[in-house]
């Protein structure tokens, strides 16, 4: 995220808190007075229109509600006589005698696990955790987690509204940015970009499910995946299994473009592919390095469909079989982790779960 566009947002940031806390009609006015002043400011420095400036400023005002709304559930969750709101459509979730999730909605139930939990929100599945069953850790994590997400949806939208139209930005991003913009809107979500989540969830659910493996995942916003060609970013743990990881070969933080390219024009497509990402290196501060994975889109579409079909919790890669799970583990953290250490940690994710 560009330094002056930071800064813009956090200064909203404390607007919005002054206005939802000013008392009496002065104080409002004052504020509101602040607020289009700063708008104007940074239309003129952005070099767009204020309009532009305003729904920023209107959508960070969400984003203080959504965290407002999270102190709520953080509260309710600790209260004894506490219960979490339910959303319209949401899967009963109950930990069974030994240690398993169950969700049940309608007559079906799926086994879930804690990694499934805390990234359904990103395939449009809801939870309701107000069973006495599970503990209130879970709850917590579960309510950071969909807040973080929505707050992260809240981010892009700020920012394809301001960098998808600076003069600055080049024509050809700009137009990404409309294009991406316009999929919105409509509700459109490619199957290279389907592909990509499936992908993003898959290995943030094991990082959840098996908290000794020696990566996180974080979720690019649409600036980092326009500009800088990330999808997703691995961060490799400081430590791992009691070893120092900055004493070993591979990465610390590396960005992943992800691309199901294939067919006649798959090598020329690659190679400029590869292009744009040595380019976007330049500019990049963020991870060590920005790593080319490709993976055949008909490795996804298969696993998707059937899960479309269903809509079960635990997103589409619970359709995979053994093959592609691998192959997608094994492919994403090669030139991240050492090979012997990608094979030690597959072998774990490999095992059955043992029952907490």
């Amino acid at each position: 995220m560009r330094e002056q566009f930071a800064q813009s947002v956090e200064e909203y940031s404390h607007l919005a808190n002054a206005e939802a806390s000013a008392d009496g009609k002065g104080m409002r006015l004052s504020v509101a007075r602040e607020v289009e002043r700063l708008e104007e400011r940074y239309a003129y420095k952005e070099g767009v229109q204020t309009t532009d400036e305003q729904m920023v400023y209107a959508i960070q005002k969400e984003k203080q509600e959504l965290m407002a709304k999270l102190h709520q559930e953080l509260r309710a969750i600790d209260d004894p006589q506490g219960k979490l709101e339910t959303e319209a459509g949401a899967w009963q979730v109950r930990q069974q005698s030994e240690g398993r999730y169950i969700a049940l909605a309608g007559g079906r139930q799926a086994e879930v696990t804690i990694g499934q939990l805390l990234t359904d929100g990103e395939w449009g599945i809801v939870h309701d955790l107000n069973s006495g069953t599970i503990p209130n850790h879970i709850k917590h994590r579960y309510v950071l987690e969909n807040t973080k997400r929505k707050l992260r949806e809240l981010l892009d939208e700020q920012i394809i509204a301001v960098e998808g139209k600076r003069p600055s930005t080049h024509l050809n991003l700009r137009r990404t940015y409309e294009v991406v913009a316009e999929d919105r809107a409509e509700g459109r979500e490619p199957m290279g970009a389907i592909a990509e989540k499936m992908v993003r969830t898959y290995l943030e659910q094991l990082s959840w499910d098996y908290p000794d493996l020696g990566f996180t995942v974080e979720r690019a916003d649409v600036q980092q995946d326009i500009e800088e060609k990330i999808d997703f970013i691995i961060h490799r743990k400081t430590h791992s299994r009691g070893v120092n990881v900055e004493a070993v070969e591979g990465l610390k933080d590396a960005g992943i473009q992800f691309t199901t390219k294939s067919g006649e024009k798959f090598a020329s497509d690659l190679a400029h592919k590869q292009e744009q990402i040595d380019r976007a290196k330049r500019y990049i501060h963020e991870v060590d390095d920005v790593v080319l994975v490709s993976i055949p889109l008909d490795k996804f579409t298969g696993a998707y469909n059937q899960w479309r079909g269903k809509r079960l919790p635990g997103g589409p890669s619970q359709f995979w079989d053994e093959h592609v799970k691998q192959e997608v583990f094994n492919n994403i953290l090669a030139g991240i982790l050492p090979p012997e250490e990608i094979q030690r940690e597959w072998q774990e994710v490999a095992q059955p779960k043992k029952a907490a």
